[in-house]
């Protein structure tokens, strides 16, 4: 299960909800990996994406290449601290 909140300072509704979509397909299609994360620890995950870097104003159309780079990001930095933790 995934929960998104954007701050309303970032767009409009409309944006905003695109932006919540687009979130949520990205973590979608690395599902296994964080099912793997949480069964590893037996605990649940809560990741929190803020969006200060992507804005409407900035970003008049969004797409979800303009939002997987940043979910890669957080799950390569997971991957490692998974990584040091087995060690």
């Amino acid at each position: 299960m995934v929960a998104v909140s954007i701050s309303s300072r970032t767009g409009g509704a409309v944006w905003r909800n695109r932006v919540k979509r687009l979130i949520k397909e990205a973590v979608r299609t690395e599902k296994e990996f964080f099912n793997e994360l949480v069964s590893f620890k037996k605990t649940s995950l809560l990741v929190i994406f803020s969006s200060y870097k992507i804005t409407q104003q900035s970003h008049k159309y969004i797409f979800l290449k303009n939002i997987k780079p940043s979910v890669q990001d957080i799950l390569n930095h997971l991957k490692q601290i998974i990584g040091d933790l087995k060690l």
